[in-house]
């Protein structure tokens, strides 16, 4: 897990890993502390995301995995639909 700060002492953001690849629920806020993105990684692969703007809105998004997300995950062992990867 690292955890990164921005100078204010402010969070910047929070990517929990496996062997030093992105894996699960990554957050990153802006310097004002608001929810700038959450993505969920598996194997260090962006799996599905949201990105907000500075006042919450949301600017783009990928809720469900593709077919290449899913046979990226297969090929290493890893069955998305046992995960969960709800954006919370």
């Amino acid at each position: 897990m690292n955890v990164w700060f921005y100078p204010n002492g402010n969070i910047e953001s929070i990517n929990p890993q496996d062997c030093g690849a992105a894996d699960g629920l990554q957050k990153k806020y802006y310097e004002n502390g608001a929810l700038k993105s959450q993505t969920y990684c598996v194997l260090g692969a962006r799996v599905t995301y949201i990105e907000y703007d500075e006042a919450g809105h949301i600017i783009d998004e990928k809720l469900e995995p593709t077919e290449a997300d899913i046979e990226r995950a297969r090929k290493w062992g890893v069955d998305l639909s046992k995960r969960d990867m709800t954006l919370k």
